[in-house]
């Protein structure tokens, strides 16, 4: 980051001998019980690992081979009552459609792929994950605050239909709808197609917490457009506020979820659920959900809530999308995850919550085997 300096830390009064970049700290002796360090100032959240790969070296077979993922939390604690979620959203895209391609895209001026640019105003804040946020002064009418535009090379890579999500700090003002529109530049006169594509309005519900705004479906780039015709495509971020009083908003990130292969959401949010992520007690940190397609009794895909030490059930979300869970032979594929709260009122956007997956895979074969 650009607030970071270049500094050779000392340690004990001695000085390291390395001069970089560093995140250390120079713990001292205390009488009595120690209190440990605690990380206070930044959620924890990496937006460079929202997704897993399924190399197609391991991937047989001449049919979609199914799959069973474990999405196990690791972020729940003992002592401490954390975050937890009970909407996973997941969406399948296979990379040679675009190695570049990131399901995250932040609104700052760093941690984007070559290509992708933003604008027009970010500040600085160490309170957010990537340590930028874009700003907005709200207006009363549908205005173009901000705006993100994929150049040629890498806007080819985003061509597809999403699930496309914002998340949001309204800072405490209320009545704010979001919508966003997709234009694109094509063709050898570089005409500017305006506005092709507006997505479904999206409100904030809450008004004092980061907070994610559905879109619904989105395609950014025409069927009928051929990816030497791209140019480069906007995908503007429109807002008002109803009644309008004014005041700054702060957007974080534009999540695109996959949803043209395989997608999937599963949510635990009817009376009585157990969220992702919750202590079943003192020792027993968290949970798995279990997206089965491949162990019996078959299901075309069996969703549980188990307990992740004794496996045991615990819950049965519910399970909206294309079953089986599958992926292609011999491709290399990326499941692209989105974890959020589904409060009562509003989906929160909470960083700190953190998960490891493992996949199992059984290939099919429409044609016979033998040993010659």
């Amino acid at each position: 980051p650009p607030l970071w300096i270049v500094q050779n830390p000392t340690i004990g009064g001695v000085a390291l001998g390395v001069t970089g970049y560093w995140v250390c700290w120079d713990p001292t002796t205390v009488p009595g019980a120690a209190t440990p360090p605690t990380q206070n100032n930044r959620d924890i959240y990496s937006i460079l690992w929202p997704a897993i790969l399924v190399d197609g070296d391991d991937v047989g077979g001449d049919i979609p081979a199914l799959m069973r993922v474990r999405l196990r939390c690791e972020s729940s604690d003992d002592t401490v009552a954390l975050p937890e979620a009970n909407r996973i959203i997941v969406g399948a895209r296979r990379v040679d459609r675009g190695e570049d391609f990131v399901s995250h895209i932040n609104l700052s001026p760093e941690q984007n792929p070559t290509g992708i640019n933003q604008g027009p105003t970010t500040v600085a804040d160490v309170q957010t994950p990537s340590g930028w946020k874009a700003q907005i002064v709200l207006a009363a009418a549908w205005t173009q605050e901000h705006q993100v535009t994929l150049a040629s090379g890498i806007a080819e890579q985003y061509r597809g239909e999403f699930h496309a999500f914002m998340r949001v700090d309204p800072n405490s003002i209320a009545g704010i709808e979001y919508r966003l529109d997709i234009a694109l530049y094509s063709g050898a006169a570089a005409a500017f197609e305006n506005l092709w594509f507006s997505s479904d309005v999206a409100t904030t519900q809450s008004v004092n917490d980061w907070e994610v705004v559905d879109f619904g479906r989105v395609q950014l780039i025409p069927d009928d457009v051929d990816d030497s015709d791209v140019i480069n495509v906007e995908i503007r971020i429109m807002m008002r506020e109803t009644p309008a009083v004014g005041g700054n908003v702060w957007l974080y990130d534009l999540i695109l979820i996959p949803i043209d292969e395989w997608a999937g959401e599963f949510d635990m949010v009817p009376t009585g659920s157990t969220p992702w992520g919750e202590r079943q007690t003192v020792d027993i940190l968290g949970s798995v959900v279990d997206m089965d397609s491949v162990t019996m009794p078959r299901r075309a895909l069996n969703s549980v809530l188990r307990n992740w030490i004794t496996d045991e059930f615990v819950y049965r979300p519910r399970f909206i999308g294309r079953a089986p869970l599958s992926v292609p032979p011999d491709e290399d594929t990326k499941l692209y995850f989105l974890i959020i709260d589904d409060d009562p009122t509003y989906l929160q956007g909470v960083f700190e919550l953190a998960g490891s997956a493992t996949a199992q895979i059984v290939q099919r074969y429409l044609s016979m085997r033998g040993a010659g």
